[in-house]
């Protein structure tokens, strides 16, 4: 079984070396970093791409 977002609980549970394998960290904080770096060049009055790559992260441990 694999979740989303890699909450403690999840990782508790993937360490207990259950049939919970892994979680995938989509890290909000680079994402949030991301969008505030937007808005402050759309402020500015440039422009950004329609669409924003933010990497994830597997955590199987």
């Amino acid at each position: 079984m694999v979740g989303c977002d890699a909450e403690s609980k999840a990782r508790s549970l993937i360490a207990q070396g259950g049939i919970f394998k892994a979680s995938v960290d989509t890290q909000p904080g680079l994402t949030g970093k991301a969008a505030v770096e937007a808005i402050g060049k759309l402020i500015a009055g440039g422009s950004v791409a329609q669409y924003t790559t933010v990497p994830v992260k597997t955590v199987t441990s």
